[in-house]
């Protein structure tokens, strides 16, 4: 057989969600004739390519985790693959994925570099992580166990987990409870619409400089989630926004015009603990709240984020604290400035950082400098 058909995973699971963004950053790499057939048949809901081809399709994601180091991370090399259910292990260990000291993000590397050796088109049932929207039975009383894919799904949906993973935190508990995890995927949001746009999204989220002028997403989403004041939901799209300026503005120029579909993608928590469960979903309108801001809105937050870092450098603690706690109630501030472009609120909370310059190890160190230059580019929103 010359063909190899996947199917698109139900909408009814995240699977599908991740098989897109595999397929969005392969694109890049592809003939504009592959491009247009697989859009083709992406209306169909459906994948059929030549065994060439699929190889191609492949390597084009295969060279995206490499060439963006997503193996190297730690957040991708503990993505959990596998729940204690008996359902997930047969398709996982169909892709060598169940096993001590499996890296996933390495094995499903290798897998995309060698799809010929796979048979792509038998089927098994989706482990628990891929139909993470669903427990065990859909609506109805269908048992979501029961339901098959093809593992060259599952391949795609796998591959496209790890490419859409950004962020590993731990939960804020006590010290006596267990560690708990979650993981954020940003996602797009299921249209075709902007399917030749989401590699773009994944090379700035993934993209990280030398001389760390740019950081990771995960290391910014850490970062801001030490904010007692900030919500996660706020923290997450307060990341997007920061780490997309750095690239609109300092990293790699792009034109905000360009990036208008960047809005149709999601955030997704996923909390992995005895099965994955979705603590929260939220929409990202990434070049909505970045036009909003404008050029100065989005120095600020970038001026903001660079206290934050250097809050670390305070040795006196209430100073510390104060100094935390300011950036989180402006980082709000900012936030309610672009939905409602009512510069007046940004008043209350530049008066709390101004009462910080008072302090004698602020006025001694270059976080006073990065304070003046927040209070600068604050008069000029004003």
């Amino acid at each position: 057989m010359n063909n190899v058909e996947i199917e698109l995973i139900s909408e009814r699971y995240i699977g599908r969600a991740f098989q897109l963004t595999s397929i969005g950053v392969a694109m890049d790499y592809l003939s504009k004739e592959m491009q247009a057939k697989i859009l083709d048949y992406l209306m169909e809901g459906k994948l059929v390519l030549k065994r060439d081809e699929i190889s191609k399709l492949g390597n084009a994601i295969a060279y995206f985790i490499k060439s963006n180091k997503l193996c190297s991370k730690q957040y991708t090399s503990k993505l959990r693959l596998f729940y204690n259910n008996s359902t997930d292990r047969e398709p996982l260990g169909m892709l060598g994925l169940i096993g001590r000291n499996i890296n996933p993000c390495v094995q499903i590397l290798n897998i995309s570099t060698k799809l010929s050796h796979l048979d792509l088109n038998r089927s098994a049932s989706p482990p628990m992580f891929i139909r993470t929207y669903v427990f065990s039975r859909f609506r109805g009383g269908e048992e979501a166990s029961r339901d098959k894919i093809s593992i060259g799904a599952l391949w795609l949906a796998l591959a496209g987990a790890i490419i859409s993973l950004t962020a590993r935190v731990r939960k804020k508990q006590n010290k006596q409870q267990k560690r708990i995890y979650e993981e954020i995927y940003i996602i797009p949001s299921g249209s075709l619409s902007n399917i030749l746009f989401i590699g773009t999204l994944y090379r700035i989220l993934h993209y990280e400089s030398e001389d760390q002028r740019v950081r990771s997403f995960d290391y910014i989403v850490s970062e801001l989630y030490s904010i007692d004041n900030l919500s996660f939901d706020i923290v997450l799209l307060l990341a997007s926004l920061i780490k997309v300026s750095y690239a609109i503005d300092l990293a790699v120029p792009l034109s905000l015009s360009n990036l208008n579909l960047l809005n149709e993608f999601r955030a997704t928590r996923i909390e992995t603990t005895n099965r994955p469960f979705v603590l929260s979903e939220a929409g990202l309108k990434i070049s909505r709240y970045l036009e909003a801001l404008g050029t100065k809105g989005r120095e600020t937050l970038r001026i903001l984020f660079m206290l934050l870092r250097k809050s670390k450098n305070i040795r006196d603690s209430n100073v510390r604290k104060q100094l935390v706690n300011s950036v989180g109630k402006c980082f709000n501030s900012l936030f309610i400035y672009a939905e409602t472009q009512d510069s007046t609120t940004l008043l209350d909370c530049t008066g709390d950082v101004c009462r910080l310059l008072m302090a004698k190890e602020v006025q001694e160190s270059r976080i006073g400098n990065i304070i003046n230059m927040f209070l600068s580019t604050i008069k000029r929103i004003i």
